[in-house]
């Protein structure tokens, strides 16, 4: 019986009113793809400013303050050209954060078979449910 009690061996899913019940390797191997709009968490917010303060050894780390507080906004291109380049910079910043938070295994560019790439303000996801779950779709 402690072979199937909870942990990473059995997971479950809910698709159309029915629970499907099966290894998590097996629905690991079922790639759902989902479009994520993030333009908004790209783009200066005076309510709520962050900034990801650092990109290291396939770390991210990002920082916030409430109320439109002291702390510097993502963007600060002077033209479009520019703010562009900026918002593909903090896609990719974005996209390292995901990476090496949720399920850091399951990407490609750690050897995993999902993928994630930034297109017109979208996230496009392509991985398990789980992973998708954790980043806030579903499938």
């Amino acid at each position: 019986m402690a072979q199937a009690g909870p942990g990473d061996l059995l997971t479950y899913y809910i698709d159309r009113d029915v629970v499907e019940i099966t290894t998590r390797a097996i629905a690991d191997q079922k790639m759902i793809t989902v479009v994520y709009y993030v333009l908004d968490l790209l783009q200066p917010n005076d309510t709520f400013n962050y900034t990801i303060q650092s990109i290291s050894g396939g770390s991210a780390q990002v920082g916030g303050s409430g109320g439109g507080g002291g702390s510097q906004s993502l963007s600060s291109g002077q033209n479009n050209t520019s703010q562009n380049v900026n918002m593909d910079t903090k896609a990719q910043a974005l996209i390292k954060l995901i990476e090496t938070v949720v399920r850091p295994e399951i990407w490609r560019d750690n050897g995993g078979p999902a993928s994630m790439e930034f297109w017109n303000g979208n996230l496009i996801v392509t991985a398990p449910r789980s992973v998708q779950d954790a980043i806030g779709g579903g499938g």
